[in-house]
C-alpha cells in the first residue's frame, strides 16, 4: 500500500481495529495521520505515540464531523477516510427509541 504523502483520517481510532489501522498506516508513510474519538484524553496520548493531529468528534454530530474534514482538509489532500467508530448494542425492536437513534445516528447518519 502506498499512501506516503498522504493524509489518512481514521475514526474510533484510541484502540482495537481503529488503533491497530493507524498504526499501520503510519508505518506504511502516511504523512500526515488525523485521528478522531470522542475521549480527548485517549485520542491526544495515541497522537503524540503515532505523531498524528488529534481532532475531538462525536461522528453523531453534524458539527463536529464538519471540524475534522476542515481539520483534514487544512493538512493536505485526504486520501483515505477511514469511518472505524461503531458500537454494538444487542437489542430487539422493543428497544428504546434513545438506541435506535444512536444506533442510525452512528452507524448510518456519521458516514
Amino acid at each position: 500500500m502506498k499512501i506516503a504523502g498522504k493524509v489518512v483520517v481514521v475514526t474510533g481510532a484510541t484502540s482495537g481495529i481503529g488503533l491497530a489501522l493507524a498504526a499501520r498506516f503510519k508505518a506504511a508513510g502516511a504523512d500526515t495521520l488525523v485521528l478522531a474519538a470522542r475521549s480527548r484524553d485517549a485520542l491526544g496520548a495515541v497522537a503524540k505515540r503515532l505523531g498524528a493531529i488529534a481532532v475531538p468528534c462525536d461522528v453523531t454530530r453534524e458539527d463536529d464531523v464538519k471540524a475534522l474534514v476542515a481539520r483534514a482538509e487544512a493538512a493536505g489532500r485526504i486520501a483515505l477516510v477511514v469511518s472505524n467508530v461503531g458500537l454494538l448494542q444487542p437489542g430487539t425492536e422493543d428497544a428504546p427509541g434513545a438506541e435506535w437513534r444512536l444506533n442510525w445516528n452512528l452507524h448510518v447518519m456519521a458516514h
